[in-house]
């Protein structure tokens, strides 16, 4: 193996190993059921963010956002949009698998904020996803936060959930 790789490989366990002693803003738990299952019987990208999803809905309802209500709390707002996203799979999740889907937010700007995930299983780190999600328009273009949700936003970011066992 060339020095380059190894050096990588190196960066990345060091990367890894930070996030799983990182603490979270949110921790959503789930035991893999059947439903986030693709045809090889583990879960893949769509459920991965699906997770996410579930994730930062749960987070924003512990924050007092109800995300599915974007739309009659804010005139003309629809519910956010996920723009862009990276995941990094470390390890396949199973179905019975219980993981905890650790979530932070990085940023809150204008119109967009961004989300760093962890999916953990038995204290091993399985996935790791970066998103940047928009508040859209009911015609799908990107809005300014109000100013209610953005100081939710801001203020959740120095909020810091233990996980328990």
């Amino acid at each position: 193996m060339s020095v380059e790789k190894s050096d990588a490989r190196l960066r990345r366990e060091i990367r890894q190993q930070r996030l799983l002693h990182r603490t979270p803003n949110s921790i959503f738990r789930r035991t893999i059921g059947e439903e986030l299952l693709d045809c090889y019987d583990h879960v893949n990208n769509m459920y991965s963010l699906l997770l996410g999803d579930m994730a930062v809905r749960n987070y924003a309802r512990e924050i007092g956002i109800a995300v599915e209500d974007l739309g009659d709390v804010y005139e003309g707002i629809k519910p956010v949009k996920r723009a862009q996203g990276r995941i990094e799979w470390l390890r396949p999740i199973y179905e019975g698998d219980e993981v905890m889907v650790n979530t932070s937010f990085v940023s809150v700007g204008q119109s967009s904020f961004k989300v760093r995930q962890w999916i953990i299983r038995d204290e091993e780190l399985v996935t790791d996803i970066g998103i940047v999600t928009f508040v859209m328009t009911k015609d799908e273009k990107p809005t300014l936060i109000p100013d209610d949700m953005r100081n939710k936003l801001i203020a959740s970011r120095r909020r810091k959930v233990l996980p328990t066992t």
